[in-house]
């Protein structure tokens, strides 16, 4: 351990989260918990990078390229590229949020590229070359509508697990 410490590296077996530990740690789980609890002790600081990308997204990027292709274009990459973050770290330490997460990125992504599509879409008519894009609005709905239905089919599917693991557990105790 010391010479681990001393080369500035250190290595830790699976932590969780203790409530029981120091005083200080009790305070800040009571007082903040919200906010990390949901993350793998080891990537602790993932909300923050949540909340940079929340103020890249709604604050910063408002006033890059307004109104453009390149504006939403901008936010795509933005979108993309924490979704590799959180494909690659696995920050969440329920398999449920991090799924759910990965599905809201997705959707996401998707929301900005069908974005650039239409602006590209608008620029075509414009310039005299149009294009069927009747079928965007219902895409798009479909997929906004899903984001709240995947949550909920995600439970009944869990539960459903559950309850069959119970089912098998009581047949084995009989």
């Amino acid at each position: 351990g010391l010479e681990l410490e001393k080369s500035g590296m250190l290595a830790f077996q699976n932590l969780k989260w203790r409530d029981d530990g120091l005083i200080e740690e009790q305070n800040a789980i009571r007082r903040l918990g919200f906010l990390f609890l949901a993350y793998k002790v080891e990537v602790w600081w993932f909300e923050v990078l949540v909340m940079v990308q929340k103020l890249l997204l709604s604050s910063v990027l408002v006033f890059l390229y307004t109104g453009t292709a390149s504006q939403v274009a901008i936010a795509f990459f933005i979108t993309f590229a924490f979704l590799l973050l959180v494909l690659i770290n696995r920050p969440f330490t329920n398999q449920q949020l991090q799924t759910l997460q990965v599905y809201a990125l997705v959707t996401q992504a998707l929301n900005m590229f069908f974005g650039i599509m239409l602006i590209t879409a608008g620029f075509q008519e414009t310039a005299g070359t149009s294009t069927d894009d009747s079928f965007f609005p219902y895409l798009l709905f479909i997929l906004n509508l899903s984001v709240i239905f995947v949550p909920l089919i995600q439970m009944i599917v869990n539960s459903k697990a559950l309850y069959l693991r119970l089912k098998g557990l009581t047949a084995r105790l009989k």
